[in-house]
């Protein structure tokens, strides 16, 4: 991608959570992503680190949707810090949806492509 580049691990986890606390704390959010404009404008891409899920909802999936929501993993304010604890907090299963698309270590990851603005 001509213009993109990917960051570190510092400016990973300090979007990861700058989008966290965007989702955390607006109430209903179940799913936040960030989409960047390339620096030559003819694409969208995706960062690492721009996205987070609600651990309850994600844990869900992992419960077979049961109705005992507690999140696994997380502080006193009832979050992860980072991405590497996002993606932690969960003993990711294999027909889990959201793992598929948060995982990089699964044979089934699905990458972000770049889309069309």
């Amino acid at each position: 991608i001509v213009g993109a580049s990917r960051s570190d691990a510092y400016d990973d986890d300090l979007l990861h959570r700058a989008v966290q606390d965007a989702g955390r704390w607006a109430y209903g959010t179940i799913f936040v992503e960030v989409w960047l404009l390339t620096e030559d404008r003819v694409a969208l891409v995706r960062p690492e680190g721009g996205w987070w899920i609600d651990p309850v909802h994600h844990q869900d999936y992992h419960n077979g949707n049961s109705t005992t929501k507690s999140p696994p993993n997380v502080n006193k304010l009832g979050r992860t810090s980072s991405l590497s604890e996002s993606l932690a907090a969960f003993s990711h299963q294999p027909n889990c949806p959201v793992c598929r698309l948060t995982d990089e270590s699964r044979n089934d990851y699905i990458q972000p492509g770049v889309h069309v603005p």
